[in-house]
């Protein structure tokens, strides 16, 4: 009978081990799940901010571009003033 009941023990004890299990697999699973969410959305955010960056440093090359066109205008301007006088 002892060996019934340490027998009855041990597949109690197993039981419960292979419930724990479950649960921390059900628990990994859904923290993979919530990351790989999390991921995508930061993925998401990072190419919607490379988009908007890069549409920004086009911004700024047509500025920079402007004032040189404007920097010439005006060394020129400044000879013909010169000139003039």
């Amino acid at each position: 009978m002892e060996s019934d009941d340490e027998v009855g023990v041990l597949a109690q004890s197993f039981n419960h081990l292979i419930h724990s299990v479950k649960q921390l697999l059900t628990q990994q699973q859904i923290a993979n799940d919530q990351l790989a969410a999390y991921n995508q959305t930061l993925e998401q955010k990072v190419e919607e901010r490379t988009q908007e960056l890069s549409g920004k440093n086009s911004q700024l090359r047509e500025l920079l571009e402007k004032l040189r066109q404007s920097q010439v205008q005006i060394v020129q301007s400044e000879k013909m003033s010169s000139l003039g006088q």
